[in-house]
């Protein structure tokens, strides 16, 4: 792992260099960790593919707080699987068969939302090109302009709860309720200065799903 290049290099037992693969690190990030190097791991072709992350570190509050990121990409730079605020991974077996487990940590009101995403590995080709997540929030548009729409699942969130939106140091911005049983919740955000923001549902139960927004 070579962090100032952003790249990952390859030896043969030799000591001669195999490969070089160039890893896209967002500006302002550095490289984090590489794992899982290898064939056949995520999909079934003769790429070599990896598991690498970046962060930065922003001071909040007095304290610095880690922002990270997570890719899947293949020794040509395809991406199969891009988190946002993914800040580690595993492979463990479930049911008999291999699993991603990539672990997301969102900075909220002081505190980090932990958030584990399972994602099917290896497979078939035909389903090879991408690790799919279903994902429990979908916001649109975004970035917003005056509304936005935030669409909700699993069920386990459709009972009621509150919608919040935050700053990225933490300040509570906009609080509104839903009721239950609604799958799409309208989100006035004219009230919002340009920029990122936290968006988090929090259902009765305590289930809680969280996004990043932007505004125009």
């Amino acid at each position: 792992m070579d962090v100032p290049m952003k790249q990952c290099r390859i030896f043969n037992e030799d000591h001669i260099l195999y490969k070089t693969i160039n890893l896209a690190v967002p500006e302002g990030f550095f490289l984090y960790d590489i794992k899982f190097v290898s064939r056949k791991t995520f999909n079934t072709n003769e790429d070599i593919e990896l598991l690498y992350i970046y962060y930065k570190s922003t001071l909040v509050n007095s304290e610095y707080v880690n922002t990270y990121g997570l890719k899947v990409v293949n020794e040509n730079g395809n991406v199969l699987l891009n988190l946002q605020d993914g800040g580690f991974a595993e492979i463990k077996e479930l049911k008999g068969a291999p699993k991603l487990f990539a672990y997301q940590y969102i900075y909220y009101d002081y505190y980090y939302l932990l958030y584990t995403n399972v994602y099917a590995i290896g497979g078939s080709t035909s389903k090879s090109a991408t690790l799919k997540s279903p994902g429990s929030l979908h916001i649109y548009p975004n970035p917003a302009g005056d509304m936005m729409q935030v669409e909700i699942s699993p069920e386990n969130l459709i009972q009621g709860g509150q919608v919040i939106v935050s700053d990225l140091s933490g300040k509570k911005l906009l609080e509104q309720p839903y009721e239950p049983g609604i799958t799409e919740i309208p989100v006035a955000t004219g009230q919002l200065g340009s920029g990122t923001y936290i968006l988090n549902v929090i259902s009765a139960d305590g289930t809680s799903a969280a996004g990043k927004i932007a505004k125009n």
